[in-house]
């Protein structure tokens, strides 16, 4: 998902600490390098990551004096070898099915990682013979090649602003792709959420239950339960739990839950369609281009560039600090009315302060020509 633009590396900001925590980079769009240039990957074939499949692969020619990718067929010191590799990456629950052989702590190691709150993306690879295949052909009998496990530090003033939107008794709501254990264990860390978090699952009979973080409790789903259940606790909802729930229950999942996890867009879309038409006022802060229908949808927009804020000094404006932000791949600042250059979500209460004192001016200015009439 990284390109070069201008010299210049874009895209993700995970995928792109990923490649510089191996010491590679990017020469051209789609090779990559390792640090000394002796070995190369270049993609031939791109099977580009979907919401629905959660997972991307990758049809790549490994060129370098390294070992081969072919195993059981080493080369000699210094020689050069060029084969063809299938490389994927996904979700844990999207890439397990595809694997050749699956390790017995699987499910348990990406459980407990969740529930550290790091970010856990499956890594794949099998042999290739050839430089193209189908996706089907492409993506089966993978050899498993271990989690990466990212930790996303919590960005500048977010528990800060969190809490003054508590006090201001706004509802606050996640809406995220992340495993719902992360998700809960990240609400936890901001403040978000206050109460012990409950993940809706399925049962073995392929009902719904509710389930603590660590399973040592369990509560019977019930949707005339589902408000009195969110006084006590924060409810976690999936984005493949929230697809077989019935549309008349959406109503009360929209005002109970308070954190949405694995979620598609057109899911992202659909819950703040709900909230809307519960008579809430909503207020969606996105980053990414996964975000742009629930921005659309939102009656206000907000999205984030990924470049940090410039930083204060004693010091004139430049005309740098004045021009209008770049819009980069990945952006979701096309579908928002407002675009603030920076990560913070700060901006959100500025945003509402600023509405506010709008809204007083009109209403004043209304009274001050009743009176002059």
């Amino acid at each position: 998902s990284n390109t070069v633009v201008d010299g210049e590396l874009v895209g993700d900001p995970l995928d792109k600490a990923a490649m510089q925590s191996v010491l590679w980079s990017m020469i051209v769009p789609d090779m990559v390098s390792s640090s000394d240039g002796r070995e190369k990957l270049q993609i031939l074939q791109r099977f580009p990551f979907q919401s629905e499949l959660a997972r991307m692969a990758v049809v790549a020619k490994h060129v370098g004096p390294g070992e081969d990718w072919r195993p059981g067929v080493p080369t000699s010191a210094g020689a050069s070898a060029t084969s063809y590799v299938i490389l994927a990456k996904g979700s844990p629950e999207a890439l397990r099915p595809l694997l050749a052989s699956v390790p017995s702590d699987y499910d348990e190691t990406v459980d407990m990682l969740g529930r550290r709150g790091m970010r856990v993306i499956c890594l794949a690879w099998r042999p290739g013979e050839k430089r193209s295949y189908t996706r089907d052909e492409a993506e089966k009998s993978l050899n498993f090649a271990g989690f990466l496990v990212l930790k996303s530090r919590i960005k500048a003033h977010t528990v800060s602003a969190l809490r003054a939107l508590r006090v201001a008794k706004q509802k606050v709501v996640m809406i995220t792709g992340d495993h719902p254990l992360t998700a809960a264990q990240v609400a936890l860390d901001t403040g978000l959420a206050t109460m012990p978090p409950l993940l809706l699952g399925r049962t073995g009979q392929g009902g719904l239950q509710w389930r603590s973080v660590h399973g040592n409790e369990v509560v019977p789903f019930d949707s005339f339960d589902l408000l009195p259940l969110a006084q006590r606790h924060t409810l976690v909802v999936a984005g493949s739990e929230l697809a077989v729930l019935p549309p008349e229950v959406m109503a009360l999942v929209s005002r109970a839950v308070q954190v949405f996890a694995r979620t598609s867009p057109q899911q992202k879309e659909s819950i703040v369609y709900a909230m809307n038409d519960q008579g809430m006022i909503t207020m969606m802060v996105g980053d990414g281009t996964n975000d742009v229908g629930a921005l659309k949808r939102a009656h206000v927009g907000v999205s984030l560039l990924n470049s940090p804020a410039p930083s204060r000094q004693a010091r004139l404006p430049s005309r740098d600090d004045l021009a209008m932000p770049t819009v980069q791949l990945g952006d979701a600042s096309i579908a928002s009315p407002f675009t603030h250059k920076g990560e913070s979500v700060k901006v959100v209460l500025t945003i509402m302060r600023c509405g506010r004192a709008t809204l007083s001016t009109v209403i004043m200015m209304y009274k001050i020509m009743a009176l002059n009439s």
